[in-house]
């Protein structure tokens, strides 16, 4: 019942189970997810203390119950759990992620009550802001990709990085290096409101911003009728090389499980311990006197977004009863920023939505390691480059490499290629406990079809 979203009844059946064993750890570990659902929080922390309680050595308990001090808004227990539960078991290092979303919260938390604001808007403050991660989560459920391959296009060097190394990482950019100058503003276009524009770029400027994007699309949609493995359009436009030649880069496929974590018993599904969802690109066009979603056919995506709006508005109306040069005043101007580039870069022009593509779209803590960078040589260019790692290795996912139509020695890369996977693949057998092993045979490595002049 409980993944059917069917919480009191599950609560029900739980309740029958404690009554006829009430040591059943699982039971009081299961109960407090459905009441984590309903938003009853208080009971659910109540069961996890008798779950830890019977078993006090169970990591997924900790983490579950710090999910629930988290969504109650006390980071500083919620911390405290995620640490105990890498403690119990390194296997859980993944919430290092929740770890620094608890501190940064903590930080913003304090910078709210040093401010000199009468405590009755701070306390408002936080419950707008709930509902605006209401709303924003509610965006990203509707856009919640279900393909089951997508493709990359990208150079061939860098497909040669992803072969050399087994332990190789997809890299996600920092949402400035987007190469179309209107990235995020078709959102605010769509919004139509310059007040609550005016508030993000107010609050753009006084912080970075710490989103990070991966893009991709659908490998194949209508069972297969439609294919984006080997599209010229898109080796044009994406597949270049390092020198800018079109035509001369590749295109990988990865089945989608690329962008999952391992399960572990007992655990919320629907809670996210790594920042990676893969998400439908939204697109927008414009009409005579509005602006329309074009693959939004229930309306949800709009609905979301007036809520969104409503309570973005609701903020700086709050905002609004105090001066610019209040920390009040900035500080909701900066929430505001954050809030809403976690979901800006969802949205684009419809002028290319021919694409179909999914996102990666991910928030990380400014003080994450998990934020690195690469050196540039470039003229008048900073000389970092900032980005972060996806959280699984990419080469066990690899179902397909595409070399481009004007790949020069496409015979030699390709008996590379397959070279180089199966010797990985030979060195993953002799490691212990490696989550995943890479099927040499089944990766395909072909020179696209495509006719390019």
């Amino acid at each position: 019942m409980y993944f059917k979203g069917e919480y009191d009844i599950a609560i029900t059946n739980f309740n029958k189970a404690i009554k006829l064993k009430n040591d059943n750890n699982n039971a009081y570990n299961n109960r407090a997810l459905s009441w984590n659902k309903k938003e009853e929080y208080n009971k659910a922390i109540g069961d996890y203390n008798t779950a830890i309680g019977l078993d006090h050595n169970n990591a997924n308990t900790f983490r579950n119950r710090g999910i629930t001090f988290y969504n109650k808004g006390d980071f500083e227990k919620a911390l405290e759990d995620f640490q105990k539960a890498i403690e119990l078991d390194k296997k859980f290092n993944f919430l290092d992620y929740n770890i620094k979303l608890a501190k940064e919260k903590l930080e913003e938390r304090k910078v709210l009550e040093e401010s000199k604001a009468k405590q009755t808007d701070k306390d408002e403050k936080v419950t707008i802001e709930k509902d605006i991660e209401v709303a924003i989560n509610a965006i990203k459920e509707v856009s919640r990709s279900k393909v089951k391959t997508v493709v990359h296009y990208t150079k061939v060097l860098v497909a040669d990085i992803y072969v050399k190394n087994k332990r190789a990482k997809m890299h996600y950019s920092n949402a400035i290096y987007m190469n179309d100058p209107t990235e995020g503003n078709v959102f605010f276009d769509y919004l139509n409101d310059k007040i609550i524009e005016a508030a993000y770029l107010n609050g753009e400027k006084r912080t970075e911003t710490s989103v990070y994007l991966g893009s991709f699309l659908p490998a194949e949609e209508n069972d297969g009728k439609i294919s984006h493995e080997d599209e010229l359009v898109m080796w044009r436009t994406y597949g270049k090389d390092e020198n800018g030649k079109e035509a001369a880069g590749c295109s990988v496929v990865l089945s989608s499980d690329f962008f999952k974590k391992n399960t572990i018993k007992n655990e919320d599904p629907s809670v996210k311990d790594k920042p990676e969802e893969l998400l439908n690109v939204v697109y927008i066009k414009n009409q005579k006197h509005q602006k329309k979603v074009t693959n939004d056919t229930n309306g949800k995506i709009d609905a979301a977004m007036k809520f969104l709006k409503e309570h973005v508005k609701k903020i700086i109306k709050l905002r609004n009863k105090y001066m610019p040069a209040d920390d009040f005043y900035k500080d909701i101007e900066n929430t505001i920023f954050k809030q809403l580039s976690t979901i800006s870069y969802l949205f684009k022009s419809a002028d290319y939505d021919f694409e179909h593509e999914v996102r990666i779209i991910t928030y990380m803590p400014r003080n994450s390691d998990s934020i690195k960078y690469r050196e540039i040589t470039e003229t008048n260019k900073p000389c970092k480059r900032f980005y972060i790692e996806s959280y699984n290795d990419i080469l066990p996912f690899v179902k397909k490499i595409y070399l481009g139509p004007k790949v020069e020695y496409y015979q030699q890369w390709s008996l590379y290629f397959d070279y180089e996977i199966r010797q990985r693949a030979k060195e993953l057998i002799n490691i212990i406990d490696t989550p995943y092993q890479i099927k040499a045979s089944e990766i395909e490595i072909m020179k696209s079809e495509n006719k390019f002049q």
